[in-house]
């Protein structure tokens, strides 16, 4: 694609209808988890259609649990406006909305519920979350769990601390001498399970302390341990038939992302793209092949496809701040339109009793059944979904944007802030573009043209009242103005000021760029620059 045009012709379109087809899978998947939900236990089935015995002790799993709410909660938080602008909204639709506000609600109070009374009855000092697969307080559980209690503000600050307190027990493990101790099985019929080193485990440790702002004590064991094992996997890709496995390669990228930035360069992050490239010829999905529990019977628990498909998600945005890698985007959004291909295809949709309609979701790799539905495997699917999906948006504006070779002026840190009233505001959502607090006169006073007429004709207060204090507080009423005068009246620089205000950078359009194409073109031209800046 080295056009504008040959891109908004052909490979714009791929894109969107990329996006399209998401946009409808998750509409139905949405209407799965609502419609699947029981609002009398209240809970969700482990796997559709639900065949467990209403004797089963172990069906109650707060790793399960806490991932169906999180699901609920990326697909509720994708259509809110985000901090400072409108994000590239989903809408979950009509009735399924309410339904999936009333089931995360239902399913969280019974989740706190059970964790105070488990604290209450094994006088334990901190929360105990139950998995009979993970056993007490693993890694997985309390990843989730510390999404999910982040997410629900007021109310659970006694579990937020508790979770604390786990999660900083669980970061002083060595991940290299001490793996073992990441699983604790207590009475669960699980004593026979074995750990197996594996990177996705201290990859959630890190991940759910990096979620409740957490310092990692061991922070430079870690570090050491994803960088050893991220070497040793690209290592092993170049070695037939070795020990090569695409996942661990991945979480181990996420897992040095997360501690320490600055060590994956672009060289690096070319040659995980490559491994992974070659990896795809041979398996879309990247299956893992390195369990991290078995049992002396054979059993093995492996992490599933989609969560490394998601960790590779996470690593790209996190690398998509730095400008040094957009020119790598081309090649993971191909990677993720691969693996998004092969969701597709394994996408299950059945007719159960009980349900309005039939219900359509995914179920584990390493399983090949066609008539059942795991919820909890459609859980990390959804975060997949969503995530390719604002990869795709993200793609399509900076592909656009750089292919129309605009001018595109970088927010700057405000020397000066516009209002008191704008700066409280920042300051209180963290804006980075706050100026900091000092004695300067404000931008209105310094940038107001008139002031003898009165507040109709002060130009910098009506900017505010009408776009700046608005999108900053999230519910924007107005997207365009129209500002002219002779030249040297400061029109420029209440664009420049406004944008640095807002955290937003300030694209210019010239007269030249509608004539690029000669006169004859300025029509067409004209339509094209539209589409890149709705882009």
């Amino acid at each position: 694609m080295h056009t504008l045009e040959s891109y908004l012709s052909d490979g714009i379109q791929r894109d969107r209808e990329d996006i399209a087809a998401i946009d409808r899978v998750l509409l139905e998947t949405g209407e799965t988890i609502a419609g699947t939900f029981n609002s009398e236990k209240p809970n969700w089935p482990y796997e559709i259609p639900d065949r467990r015995k209403e004797n089963d002790k172990h069906k109650i799993s707060h790793s399960t649990m806490t991932m169906m709410i999180r699901a609920i909660d990326l697909l509720r938080e994708s259509q809110r406006v985000g901090t400072s602008r409108p994000g590239y909204a989903f809408e979950v639709g009509g009735q399924y909305a309410k339904k999936l506000d009333e089931a995360r609600k239902k399913a969280f109070d019974r989740l706190v519920a059970e964790l105070r009374e488990a604290r209450s009855e094994t006088r334990a000092q901190t929360i105990t979350t139950i998995s009979p697969t993970y056993g007490t307080n693993d890694p997985l559980t309390m990843s989730f769990l510390a999404e999910v209690l982040s997410a629900t503000p007021g109310g659970t600050d006694d579990l937020m601390a508790d979770a604390r307190i786990v999660v900083q027990k669980l970061v002083k493990i060595d991940p290299t001498n001490s793996f073992v101790s990441f699983f604790i099985f207590k009475n669960r019929g699980l004593t026979e399970s074995k750990v197996v080193p594996n990177a996705f485990v201290p990859l959630l440790v890190v991940r759910a302390a990096h979620t409740l702002g957490q310092e990692i004590e061991g922070r430079a064991a870690y570090l050491r341990y994803f960088e050893s094992t991220l070497h040793d996997q690209l290592s092993y890709s170049n070695i037939p038939d070795s020990r090569f496995d695409p996942a661990e390669l991945i979480f181990s990228l996420e897992g040095v992302l997360l501690l320490s930035e600055q060590t994956i360069d672009v060289r690096l992050f070319d040659r995980v793209l490559d491994v992974l490239e070659q990896a795809q010829q041979t398996s879309a999905h990247w299956r893992p092949s390195k369990p991290f529990l078995r049992t002396v019977k054979g059993f093995v628990l492996f992490p599933i496809s989609v969560e490394a498909a998601n960790s590779l998600l996470r690593c790209c945005q996190r690398l998509d701040k730095d400008e040094r890698f957009h020119g790598r985007s081309e090649r993971y959004i191909a990677l993720f339109r691969r693996f998004w291909s092969w969701l597709a295809a394994r996408r299950v949709t059945i007719d159960v009793e009980g349900t309005p309609r039939r219900v359509s979701g995914w179920h584990s790799d390493h399983v090949a059944d066609p008539d059942s539905i795991q919820l909890w495997d459609t859980a990390q699917v959804v975060d997949f979904l969503l995530g390719y999906r604002r990869s795709l948006h993200g793609h399509i504006a900076r592909t656009t944007l750089r292919l129309s070779r605009f001018n595109v002026r970088k927010p700057q840190r405000a020397k000066q802030s516009w209002s008191p009233a704008t700066q409280a505001m920042q300051l209180a959502r963290k804006t980075t573009t706050a100026a900091a607090p000092d004695d300067k006169a404000d931008l209105r006073e310094s940038f107001e043209p008139i002031t003898s007429l009165g507040p109709y004709f002060e130009t910098y207060r009506k900017v505010e009242e009408e776009f700046l204090l608005p999108w900053l507080g999230g519910s924007p009423r107005n997207y365009s103005m129209l500002i002219y005068g002779p030249p040297g009246t400061g029109k420029t620089s209440v664009a420049e000021n406004l944008a640095d205000a807002l955290g937003f950078p300030l694209v210019t359009i010239t007269v030249s760029d509608f004539l690029a194409g000669g006169g004859g073109e300025v029509e067409a031209r004209a339509k094209m620059i539209f589409e890149v800046l709705e882009a």
